[in-house]
């Protein structure tokens, strides 16, 4: 979980343990039919959390916008907020536990513009991917 240091706000608790971020408003990612359940692994403790949240985000890419304006913590990949972390920008405020949305394995989307001729690179890597 990351937001910049101003998620600590009177009447919340710190942001030191999994279960803290019930108390918090978080920024959500919109998932139709999902519940709102953030779960962390450490180890082999796994914890599922019910966060809550006053915006819910469709679009991925606001979600580290809205972080970087202190509008509250959520969860994002490291490898997409790797600048601002080396910046100060943001804080991982769990840094010892790993976050998923997903209780079970982890799904990866391959995006590329056609089927046909297929470049022989593209195909090696859907391969790898999917074998």
């Amino acid at each position: 979980m990351v937001g910049t240091g101003q998620v600590d706000a009177p009447g919340t608790s710190p942001l030191s343990k999994p279960a803290a971020l019930q108390d918090h408003d978080c920024l959500l990612h919109d998932r139709p039919g999902q519940p709102d359940l953030l779960h962390v692994r450490q180890g082999d403790d796994t914890q599922s959390i019910a966060i809550k949240g006053r915006l819910c985000f469709t679009a991925p890419l606001a979600l580290p916008q809205a972080a970087l304006q202190g509008l509250g913590p959520t969860l994002l990949a490291d490898w997409l907020m790797g600048r601002d972390f080396a910046a100060n920008r943001l804080t991982d405020f769990l840094p010892q536990w790993h976050g998923a949305l997903d209780a079970g394995e982890t799904t990866l989307w391959l995006l590329y513009p056609s089927r046909t001729r297929l470049p022989r690179r593209t195909r090696a890597v859907i391969d790898w991917l999917t074998g």
